[in-house]
Formats: C-alpha cells, sequence, structure tokens
C-alpha cells in the first residue's frame, strides 16, 4: 500500500516561495542587481505589466459600477513596486556610473511619473 502524502507537505515550497520574493525585493531595494536586468526587466517589462494590470482592473471596476474608492485603490495600488523598482534603478545607476547611467536614471524617472498619472 502506498503511503499518504504528509500533512503539509506543500509549506515548505510555500516557504521556500516567500523567501525567494523576500530575497528579490531586498535586492531591489538594496539596488543589487545589474542596471541593465533593474531597468529592462523589473521596470520597463515586468513593471510595465503590472501597472497595465492594475489600470485594466480598475477600469473593469469603474465601469462595473463598483464603488469609485476602490477603483482608485485599485488603480493605485502598484505605486510602492513603482517606487521600489525605481529606486532599485536609481541605485544600480549610481554603482554602475557610465553614460547609460544618467539615461537609465532620467527614463525611470519619466516611467515613474507617467505610471503613477496614467
Amino acid at each position: 500500500m502506498g503511503e499518504a502524502p504528509a500533512v503539509g507537505s506543500e509549506a515548505p515550497d510555500r516557504v521556500s516561495f516567500a523567501r525567494q520574493l523576500a530575497a528579490y525585493f531586498r535586492s531591489l531595494w538594496r539596488g543589487e542587481f545589474p542596471l541593465a536586468r533593474a531597468f529592462w526587466t523589473d521596470m520597463v517589462i515586468i513593471g510595465t505589466v503590472v501597472n497595465l494590470i492594475g489600470s485594466a482592473a480598475a477600469m473593469l471596476l469603474f465601469v462595473s459600477g463598483a464603488p469609485i474608492a476602490l477603483g482608485v485603490f485599485v488603480h493605485f495600488a502598484p505605486v510602492p513596486y513603482n517606487v521600489l523598482i525605481f529606486l532599485a534603478v536609481w541605485q544600480a545607476a549610481a554603482r554602475e556610473v557610465s553614460a547609460w547611467s544618467f539615461i537609465a536614471q532620467a527614463a525611470g524617472l519619466i516611467w515613474l511619473i507617467a505610471v503613477i498619472v496614467v
């Protein structure tokens, strides 16, 4: 007879994922990622997708008749993540000084303003 899986056997996977996620955010906060990765992957791709999803969800809430406060909350929910990504890019650019560094910082600031306003 086969043995039943242990109760809570999924817990180590969840804990591992939570630790990896915490380590990812810590690395962003400290600006430990290379500038190219922080800018292109984390800010331009992931950050933009997160903001598009948040804006689309907010629009759906607005047109469905949900409370306006809920739609506004959903729309602005990604702002802390946006600030974190912007700071990661800024710190990585300060660490990797080159002509590209200034461009990345300026583009990061423009991106942050754009995703908050739009």
